[in-house]
């Protein structure tokens, strides 16, 4: 290898692997934060002539280059440390065309990023493809989180949950997901993020109407995505109490979500 990997750099591969694909302007914001687009694009670049990155064009997409890892950056996370040697072929296949899932995934790229600037611990982050691995072996459902991570903000900490809804459930399968997420994360405390203010309304309700979270409704937290995106754990996330997570208080917060 003729380029020389420096911290950064195995940050960012290891954090590719573990959310499977992520855009430049994804990089940038996490990696890059007080630099220009250009010192970004030309480390990326060098990245992926190494080989340790792969870079794919998808026309129809606002993020027209989607990166993935290859086979080469397993390679060197396994080097560092970061991935067990079994791992070594674990890499996702290069995105074909603009798809709901492919969507999905870059919107909690989003999400994770807003989160860890404002006290979700990055260094704990586990990935819906870490948790899927994790419960490759279980029987039953094997739907897993958006994601898992340490928190830490406005007087609350412990293990966060990201549950991210870009595509409205129906409330049958809403009350199959909190019951899931009940039973997999009961003594977590739950983020979900809606597509918008009118459907984190209408998911708080039918939660709060639910007897999954009663006798805990402190941990099930709500927030629509446009204000996690721009304030992460600061968006004023709402609990079943209608308490808020963040700098609104009380009945602020109620007008605002409720």
């Amino acid at each position: 290898m003729s380029l020389e990997l420096t911290p950064r750099d195995l940050a960012l591969l290891w954090t590719t692997w573990q959310n499977r694909l992520m855009a430049p302007r994804q990089y940038l914001r996490r990696f890059w934060p007080d630099a220009t687009q250009q010192a970004a694009s030309i480390r990326l670049s060098a990245l992926k002539s190494e080989g340790l990155l792969r870079r794919t064009l998808i026309p129809w997409n606002v993020d027209r280059h989607i990166y993935t890892i290859s086979a080469a950056g397993n390679r060197a996370l396994v080097e560092a440390g970061l991935l067990g040697p079994s791992q070594a072929r674990d890499f996702p296949p290069r995105p074909q065309e603009l798809t709901n899932a492919l969507m999905h995934d870059l919107g909690v790229v989003d999400l994770r990023i807003a989160l860890e600037l404002t006290g979700a611990n990055g260094a704990t982050w586990v990935s819906d493809h870490q948790l899927r691995q994790a419960r490759r072996w279980r029987l039953g459902n094997t739907r897993v989180a958006d994601g898992m991570f340490e928190f830490e903000a406005h007087g609350r900490e412990g293990r966060g949950v990201l549950e991210f809804e870009r595509q409205s459930y129906r409330r049958p399968k809403m009350t199959q997901v909190l019951a899931r997420l009940r039973f997999d994360h009961g003594n977590d405390t739950i983020f979900f993020v809606a597509r918008s203010e009118e459907r984190a309304r209408r998911v708080w309700a039918w939660a709060a109407e639910a007897w999954t979270w009663g006798d805990r409704p402190e941990r099930f937290l709500v927030a629509p995505l446009e204000a996690v995106l721009k304030d992460g754990l600061d968006a004023g996330f709402v609990d079943l109490r209608g308490e808020v997570l963040g700098p609104l208080k009380g009945s602020q917060a109620v007008k605002t979500l409720l």
